[in-house]
């Protein structure tokens, strides 16, 4: 009977990004992003999909969470070319999103820039662009 509950209660769990996201909120946190990466004059668009397929995550084939993916390609534009990242820092963007967690898809998304065009990143002692977006933690 326990198991029975379980999917019952799993069935109505809540999904992460039921919505999507909207215009402003994409654009505030590319330009947020932009500003991390600004020593190396990075941009960012998101393509957003039209319809959020439906993600599941089980433990044991136990349903843990659920949440829709709005988010398509990434794509950086930088002075050494443009791609799209091959890893997404993220699949969806909420409100509640804080400056930790978008350093953290900042410092992602500038290694992927790093390989992508070989680049080299320097000694942190010489402050190069690349060890700039250090001073820009978020304390």
């Amino acid at each position: 009977m326990a198991r029975k509950k379980t999917f019952l209660l799993n069935n109505f769990m809540e999904i992460k990004f039921e919505k999507g996201p909207s215009t402003e909120l994409i654009d505030g946190y590319c330009k947020k992003i932009e500003h991390f990466l600004s020593p190396i004059g990075a941009k960012l668009r998101i393509e957003v999909n039209d319809i959020g397929p439906l993600g599941e995550f089980r433990i044991d084939g136990v349903l843990t969470a659920r949440e829709r993916y709005w988010l398509g390609d990434f794509i950086v534009t930088t002075p050494s070319g443009e791609f799209k990242l091959r890893q997404k820092p993220r699949f969806g963007i909420d409100s509640d999103i804080d400056d930790n967690e978008l350093w953290r898809d900042a410092a992602m998304i500038q290694d992927q820039i790093y390989n992508q065009f070989k680049l080299e990143r320097g000694n942190p002692f010489e402050k190069t662009p690349y060890w700039s977006l250090w001073e820009k933690l978020p304390k």
